[in-house]
């Protein structure tokens, strides 16, 4: 093993200061372009750990537009839901299930690299 192996990358410890709002296990959080579920409940400011891969159940935005068929690009919107639709949103992963406008829950599996 190479003496400069830190891990697999995927979960990583949050420091202090990052999270700026509290935040309950299982959010979806996008810090700069990195996105990940939290682990833990945490108050603003508080470390954390971020899981970085893996499928997860995310609460969903509803209305015309948001759902999407399996394989569809996931996008995270600025109030923390995910959503197909793109616009002014980042990309956080894919549907793994099909999911309807209606639904307010969605699975989806992460992709953290090239959002």
């Amino acid at each position: 093993m190479a003496k400069n192996y830190i891990g697999a990358g995927k979960r990583i410890n949050i420091p202090a200061n990052v999270l700026t709002s509290a935040v309950t296990s299982g959010d979806l959080v996008l810090i700069d372009k990195m996105v990940g579920v939290v682990l833990h409940d945490g108050a603003a400011n508080a470390p954390n750990v971020l899981k970085l891969d893996g499928e997860f159940s995310l609460a969903k935005d509803t209305g015309a537009g948001t759902g999407a068929a399996i394989g569809a690009i996931a996008y995270r919107t600025t109030g923390g839901n995910v959503t197909a639709i793109s616009t002014a949103n980042d990309k956080v992963g894919i549907f793994t299930a099909t999911v309807g406008d209606n639904d307010a829950v969605a699975i989806v599996r992460l992709d953290s690299v090239g959002i």
